[in-house]
């Protein structure tokens, strides 16, 4: 369904009311016949674009030009009574076959925040991308016709920090974030992937689960977050776990730690800074006895290895 769909139309020549009434209502059947056919899979979507692509409400403007002079003006809003979107927007146009239902070659490539594109009349698909929210239309395009569609893209930031309890961000370590989609055409599914602390992603508005991860280590956090459009939101995701730091101690020695459950391990050769979830661990080396240690929620300990081999 097209929503918040606004007509209006300037004409440059003088035609009778009802010739102006015939191209409107055609106009309008198209563009929503359009709208309302199922979306494909994305052309050249990156890796983290695995939800599924679905029109976008906007708004249309139609005005009357000289045939042959035609042409898509395409803008955007992160929601519907904000301000024009003045960031780089990607917009890719590729000509439509109505018959197939496929789409064509590309006739347009840019990342302006407002895009003005002279095409022939004819059908065509526009692919939107602004951050990790992707929208694709399909529109028809008449002869002597400006078309004036402003996108609302229902668009939030989501900024997370990742901090382990009584210590904060951890420099030494570095914390994993995926994200996944709990509602929605994608809901269930990998959006967006991401290592650096602080990063704003631009998410399409709904509901999120983050799961984070220290590397090396196996601390584990997931959080819930609502994505509201127009807004940023900003989450302290706190890891209940400690770090261990391993110091070799005449040189480079092999070590392997595990924890006692035999359910996760980690090998190195070297200095290491790792976190872990709260409990009891083992660290072979070959040339001592495994050490056991208990690791508590916000401790610290240092190992350091008896020699090298």
């Amino acid at each position: 369904m097209i929503h918040n769909l606004q007509h209006s139309l300037k004409g440059r020549r003088h035609l009778p009311a009802a010739l102006l009434f015939f191209i409107f209502a055609g106009l309008a059947a198209a563009v929503s016949q359009a709208a309302q056919q199922p979306p494909e899979t994305p052309l050249g979507a990156p890796a983290h674009a695995t939800a599924a692509v679905a029109p976008a409400p906007y708004e249309l403007r139609v005005e009357l030009v000289r045939p042959g002079l035609q042409k898509v003006i395409l803008a955007a809003r992160l929601e519907k009574n904000g301000g024009l979107i003045h960031r780089p927007v990607s917009w890719r146009v590729r000509t439509y076959d109505p018959l197939t239902a496929r789409a064509g070659r590309l006739v347009h490539e840019s990342s302006q925040p407002r895009a003005e594109v002279a095409l022939p009349a004819g059908d065509y698909q526009l692919d939107i991308r602004y951050g990790y929210r992707h929208v694709r239309q399909r529109v028809r395009l008449r002869s002597g016709q400006y078309l004036y569609m402003t996108f609302i893209l229902d668009v939030g930031g989501l900024r997370a920090l990742p901090v382990v309890a009584e210590m904060g961000p951890l420099r030494q370590v570095r914390a994993v974030q995926r994200l996944y989609a709990l509602d929605g055409r994608g809901r269930g599914r990998l959006v967006a992937t991401w290592s650096q602390p602080g990063r704003i992603l631009r998410l399409a508005a709904g509901s999120y689960r983050i799961v984070s991860r220290y590397l090396p280590g196996n601390a584990r956090t997931e959080s819930r977050v609502t994505v509201k459009p127009g807004i940023l939101s900003s989450l302290k995701i706190t890891a209940q776990a400690g770090m261990v730091h391993i110091r070799p101690g005449d040189g480079p020695s092999r070590w392997i730690l595990r924890d006692a459950a035999r359910t996760w391990r980690h090998s190195g050769t070297g200095e290491a800074s790792l976190v872990l979830a709260p409990g009891q661990y083992v660290l072979e080396t070959g040339k001592e006895p495994g050490r056991r240690f208990t690791i508590g929620a916000g401790k610290r300990r240092e190992i350091v290895l008896a020699g090298s081999q």
